[in-house]
């Protein structure tokens, strides 16, 4: 014969409660969460050619997470591509992106294409946030340099565009008539500070 009573009706509902709290504190712990350096981080990664994919994989988050850190149109981690723009692409990336990170990041990062006529994601070596001028601009305008990824007729092909933050248009991604714009950073660089304007 058993030596253990039943639990009342009460007692049960007491045992479930603190079971549910338990386990809700179990999951709040093990919650991924990413520290501003490290959404910075981030960031400076993906500008180095780090896939959405191998960052999530990186840090254990969701790739959605990755996507809202880097979309210059989502309203979540604004303080973070502010950081980007306040400093500077390459000093934010010299601020963020130590050289064990890029040890560890290295094994994940590879060329999108290995065509050598193809464009290419992993020449990002001017990948970032920049400040130009050229002769017919009365003030320096802030350049995007990015990989963008082909979007049916918005971005017909995937390669390296611009976006001229002080432009008439400072939210569209640009590229020249020479197809040789889009193969690395430093054509996109070269044919953006040729490109930009003032606004009207």
């Amino acid at each position: 014969m058993s030596d253990r009573r039943e639990l009342t009706r009460e007692e049960a509902m007491e045992a479930l409660d603190a079971a549910i709290a338990a386990s809700k504190a179990v999951n709040k712990k093990y919650e991924p969460k990413l520290s501003f350096p490290q959404r910075c981080e981030i960031l400076a990664l993906y500008r180095k050619g780090c896939t959405r994919e191998s960052l999530a994989n990186l840090y254990g988050v969701d790739r959605r997470t990755i996507t809202h850190i880097y979309n210059p149109r989502s309203p979540r981690y604004k303080n973070v591509r502010e950081e980007e723009l306040r400093l500077g692409g390459s000093n934010f990336l010299d601020m963020y992106l130590s050289e064990e990170m890029m040890r560890r990041a290295t094994s994940i990062v590879k060329p999108a294409v290995d065509d050598k006529n193809a464009n290419n994601r992993a020449a990002n070596r001017k990948a970032g946030v920049h400040s130009m001028r050229n002769e017919f601009c009365d003030y320096d305008h802030r350049v995007i340099i990015q990989w963008v990824e082909a979007d049916g007729d918005k971005i017909p092909v995937s390669g390296w565009y611009y976006k001229d933050l002080d432009s008439e248009w400072p939210d569209a991604w640009f590229t020249t008539q020479d197809p040789e714009a889009l193969k690395t950073s430093q054509n996109c660089y070269t044919a953006a500070l040729m490109d930009i304007s003032d606004k009207l």
